[in-house]
């Protein structure tokens, strides 16, 4: 497919190729004629998902007083909650699966009426496997007005646009009652078909057809970490641009570094707080809307500013100017005003990254976004009169395109559209799940994001053969909401012991192996009462979090070059999220990341213990390199459920022993605990 086709023109192609007749209805039970009082009876081919304590059958039942069709529909109830997924309706992922073919459209009609007129949504969702249960990609979720008259929808997905067969080979249903979760909703369906037609190929490059190499793992299963490090063998320059924090805002919501009047607020306290992290990079999105600065160019005068007085360079911070939701643009000539207002001030700005998770509207039905770009092409072409305004004024300028990986139309296909315009694309590689079963996801879901990250690289390199397209992160974390249905910002969890472990094995293998360019992480500042990705917290100065001493021994222990170690450690074998490459079945619980200076005389180590109940004893024999004093810290806190702000910083940073007998180092690995030494 050319750059220059637009989406309009592929769903022509496959809408005008279709060889043959809608076949069957690849749907059981979509009518509900069979016998069944409850959803319960229906367990063959209809489920109830979300919490356990909504998964009530009673309300969701066979009714038939006025169905569509035949003689019955079935009625759903759901009660106000604040969890999206509370007793929702899906058709069974493992037992009533469409499983989709290569080069097809997959269209499902539905009949459908309300009790009070307002919004559903259909989720089309998938597996990759389900034995067990491995995710697939999100295809697609579609808002639809419902009243108390029976209406009929249809919506149509495409394979090779929408999503790839060969990632999403188990499709379900989810009829969700309301967009408003709060709120008590009843509505009917009746007569569900799923139906495939045959169409033209798109042309667009599935992920699973390019060949990349999986993460290196560098260790081999054994009882213990014991290894070797060749300090006179250098592998590569080390990552140094990774360990950012981006900031939530100029000041909007927290009133920090500027108040709502544009004045400075941050205070000593604050901007040492800032300076001990030595971040490498950060990221400011959003610079004018609900801000104090009513032009971008001002706003850019406050954040190089602000850069200054806390040490974070500007050649490597993104700057992202438009609307946070993506609801509004700012026109090619406003961005190339901006960017010569920089070059006029000397500044040394050059990541422009164009959009803010412009997909979370259309990819993910989050309703509140995404109104100014209603389709990829949109985005695409305000991307590309973006950047060719952009670098009319300063060619030397990197632009940066906002995607999902995970969402083939709004990642896989702006990739392909919008080749030659971007230089580096930011996928926020959030990661989440299960949060009580702490290796799964700080080793297996993690090491399936690392893995899809080495994938995109790959497909950056097939859809860019000629330039140098690279990630360029700018947002990250542990993203998992909390059981009350509340944002993600409100689970602890993502910021403490647990979300400090998953970021450090990504920091960890980010700064090691080649991954991502840059990278990051969200967030600063944050609220006492919403702590879920607290690096920084305005509101206690002086107080340390969890991920800030993260960040402050990362950052300041990363030294030159990465160099080569061989040996043995503690494995582990995901079951749901697995490691993202099937030639890999377990990862090391204990990775290892070991640097030298570029003199030679200083050598760094950084290892992870992502095992929540066992302690790693650990021997360290070190080749090409005398050690005359070697110290130590362990970064760990018991507590599951802590506030990630700590009262006292000896709650989390203690002391590591460690002995050393001639060129071999010994210690032990605790529990959930990140260990840095230094040797010098």
């Amino acid at each position: 497919m050319s750059v220059g086709n637009g989406l309009a023109a592929v769903l022509l192609a496959c809408a005008t190729a279709a060889l043959a007749a809608p076949e069957g209805n690849l749907i059981k039970d979509g009518d509900f004629e069979a016998p069944f009082a409850t959803i319960a009876e229906l367990s063959d081919s209809w489920l109830l998902w979300g919490p356990n304590e909504g998964k009530i059958p009673g309300n969701v039942t066979r009714d038939a007083v006025n169905p569509h069709g035949g003689n019955a529909a079935l009625r759903i109830h759901r009660p106000a909650h604040a969890n999206a997924w509370y007793g929702l309706p899906v058709t069974s992922p493992v037992t009533n699966a469409i499983q989709p073919r290569r080069s097809h459209q997959l269209t499902v009609t539905f009949w459908a009426r309300a009790e009070t007129a307002g919004e559903a949504r259909l989720g089309i969702y998938s597996y990759k496997e389900v034995r067990p249960l491995t995710d697939g990609p999100v295809i697609g979720t579609f808002t639809y007005p419902v009243g108390p008259e029976w209406r009929e929808y249809r919506f149509t997905v495409t394979e090779g646009l929408d999503y790839f067969a060969s990632a999403a080979r188990h499709i379900y249903l989810a009829f969700f009652v309301t967009t408003q979760p709060t709120e008590a909703r009843t509505i009917w369906i009746d007569d569900v078909v799923a139906r495939e037609t045959p169409v033209a190929d798109t042309g667009l490059v599935d992920p699973a057809s390019v060949a990349y190499e999986p993460l290196p793992l560098r260790l081999t299963p054994g009882e213990e970490l014991q290894v070797t490090v060749r300090a006179d063998q250098r592998l590569r320059p080390a990552n140094k641009l990774v360990g950012g924090v981006s900031m939530l805002s100029l000041g909007r919501w927290t009133g920090f570094p500027y108040s709502k009047t544009g004045a400075y607020t941050m205070t000593p306290a604050h901007e040492e707080a800032l300076r001990e992290l030595r971040l490498p990079l950060t990221r400011f999105y959003g610079v004018v809307e609900q801000e104090a600065f009513t032009r971008p160019e001002e706003a850019m005068d406050k954040i190089a500013f602000f850069l200054d007085r806390v040490g974070i360079p500007q050649q490597t911070t993104m700057i992202e100017l438009e609307d946070y939701f993506a609801n509004s643009v700012l026109t090619p000539e406003q961005w190339a005003a901006t960017v010569r207002h920089c070059l006029q001030r000397g500044y040394r700005f050059r990541y422009w990254e164009v959009g803010n998770e412009v997909y979370l509207g259309n990819a993910y039905g989050i309703t509140r976004t995404g109104r100014a770009f209603p389709t990829p092409d949109d985005y695409v072409t305000h991307l590309r009169a973006v950047s060719a305004a952009i670098r009319a004024v300063q060619p030397e300028a990197l632009i940066g395109l906002s995607i999902t990986a995970e969402h083939a139309r709004w990642g896989n296909y702006v990739l392909a559209a919008a080749r030659g315009s971007y230089d580096f694309v930011c996928p926020h590689w959030y990661g989440g799940g299960n949060l009580d079963n702490f290796e799964e996801i700080t080793l297996g879901e993690n090491t399936a994001k690392l893995n899809a990250a080495r994938r995109l690289n790959a497909l950056l390199k097939t859809y860019n053969p000629d330039r140098d397209v690279f990630q360029y992160d700018s947002e990250w974390g542990l993203h998992a909401m909390p059981a009350d249905g509340r944002a993600a910002d409100y689970e602890v969890r993502n910021a403490n012991i647990v979300g400090t472990i998953y970021r450090a094995v990504r920091l960890l293998y980010y700064a090691r192996e080649e991954v991502v360019r840059g990278a990051s992480s969200w967030k600063s500042f944050s609220g006492l009462r919403e702590p879920g990705f607290g690096v920084l917290f305005h509101e206690a100065p002086m107080r340390r979090s969890m991920l800030h001493w993260l960040y402050y021994y990362f950052n300041r222990q990363l030294l030159d070059q990465v160099v080569d170690f061989t040996g043995t450690a503690p494995f582990y074998t995901p079951t749901r999220h697995r490691t993202g490459h099937e030639s890999m079945p377990a990862v090391p619980a204990t990775p290892l990341l070991a640097t030298v200076s570029d003199d030679g005389r200083q050598l760094a180590l950084m290892a992870v213990n992502a095992s929540w109940t066992k302690a790693t004893p650990a021997t360290v024999a070190l080749s090409g390199f005398t050690p005359r004093e070697v110290s130590g810290v362990v970064l760990s806190h018991d507590d599951r459920q802590a506030h990630p702000l700590l009262e006292r910083s000896e709650e989390f940073v203690t002391p590591l022993a460690v002995t050393c007998e001639g060129s071999t180092l010994r210690f032990t690995l605790p529990p959930h605990a990140v260990v840095f030494l230094e040797v010098r």
